[in-house]
């Protein structure tokens, strides 16, 4: 992949240093001065910004280098990170407390349910009288199909 990207890259040089080579003296001062132009916009579009970011900086920061407002700016989200901080302290040690308060009611019903006494009052007998099941009393599986005579 590597290599295609170089040999591409290197086509792309090639294709325009033959393409500069044939190109005539009016034509590459034209190119020339094409490019000047547009480096130059950019300059001042550059500038142009340069200029706006400098008085939003100015309005913002009466006395401040920026610097120092940066500072004020991260000490305040510092001290809500802080204030929530607290908070969720808080939070977790109520979670850890009432998963301890569960644990201890599960192991205490688990202990009370293992009691011989409440044990057997849990337990429903089930008899089945197998008496009542004869084969009598079962209908006969009919087959349909293939039907065959015996």
């Amino acid at each position: 992949m590597k290599n295609k990207w170089l040999l591409g890259l290197g086509a792309a040089a090639a294709g325009t240093a033959f393409y500069v080579a044939k190109m005539s003296t009016e034509k590459r001062a034209q190119l020339k001065r094409q490019l000047d132009e547009s480096v130059d916009q950019g300059k001042q579009t550059a500038l142009k910004y340069y200029k706006y970011f400098a008085e939003y900086m100015d309005e913002t920061t009466t006395e401040q280098t920026f610097s120092e407002w940066m500072k004020d700016q991260v000490g305040t989200v510092k001290g809500k990170f802080a204030d929530q901080q607290d908070n969720m302290q808080a939070t977790l040690a109520s979670l850890k407390q009432s998963t301890a308060d569960l644990k201890d009611r599960l192991n205490q019903v688990k202990e009370d349910m293992q009691t011989p006494a409440e044990e057997e009052a849990y337990q429903d007998d089930i008899v089945v009288d197998s008496g009542i099941f004869t084969e009598e009393d079962e209908p006969r599986v009919q087959v349909f199909y293939p039907h065959t005579e015996d």
